[in-house]
């Protein structure tokens, strides 16, 4: 009877917002995996940022490396041109993407502590719950015992 009565138990709690709600076991459990999906979301981020910070260093050694290389003074400074304007093209888009990513990680850290919290918050409160539970069986068998006697 005790197993049926915990799966339909809802408790009241507050969050630290001031909100109140109800929380359940489903609840709870969508809070863990929201929280598992903005870990992982964020980890995707700090790779792709990594990625591309290692191809803009390769794109930097190989323009070092192509600097020493003898050209025809007119395709020199034809490639030079275009070379720059690549550069300056990828540096910003690079850079707009690295920025981009970050704000995204930055963003996915607040959700991740925001849901981490509500998480703590919700296994407190719980406990809490348990422990009331607990404590009113307790009474309740020792008004049990008082008036058997």
């Amino acid at each position: 009877d005790s197993g049926s009565s915990s799966s339909s138990c809802k408790s009241q709690f507050r969050f630290a917002t001031g909100i109140q709600g109800k929380i359940t076991r489903t609840a709870y459990m969508r809070l863990e995996d929201e929280l598992s999906q903005c870990q992982e979301k964020l980890l995707e981020c700090n790779l792709v940022i990594k990625r591309l910070e290692e191809q803009f260093a390769k794109v930097k050694e190989n323009e070092r490396k192509l600097r020493p290389m003898s050209l025809l003074e007119g395709e020199k400074n034809l490639l030079t041109g275009r070379s720059k304007e690549l550069k300056l093209n990828t540096n910003v888009a690079s850079e707009l993407e690295i920025e981009n990513l970050r704000k995204s990680s930055i963003a996915l850290q607040k959700e991740n502590k925001r849901l981490s919290d509500k998480l703590k918050e919700s296994e407190l409160k719980i406990q809490f719950e348990k422990r009331e539970r607990e404590n009113a069986e307790q009474e309740l068998a020792l008004l049990m015992g008082h008036q058997n006697t």
